[in-house]
């Protein structure tokens, strides 16, 4: 699975943007009707995919200039 949906790319002085386009998404409404453990197990498995594609972008020399939660 993606980590998010690409829409467009657009390139500038050699550089590759990718436009994310924010609202309510699937895993939002997920994750508000589960249950707690559901969710820390959720936020789990997030968090380590998370982490495996950072190194995975890190490993291609690949940066990413602002990661958080809303990214």
């Amino acid at each position: 699975d993606n980590i998010v949906k690409l829409y467009r790319i657009t390139s500038h002085n050699s550089n590759l943007i990718l436009e994310l386009n924010k609202g309510e998404t699937s895993l939002q409404r997920l994750y508000l009707s589960s249950s707690y453990s559901q969710r820390m197990s959720l936020v789990d498995r997030l968090l380590s995919d998370c982490c495996k594609a950072v190194q995975h972008c890190h490993s291609h020399r690949i940066i990413h200039f602002d990661i958080k939660p809303d990214n």
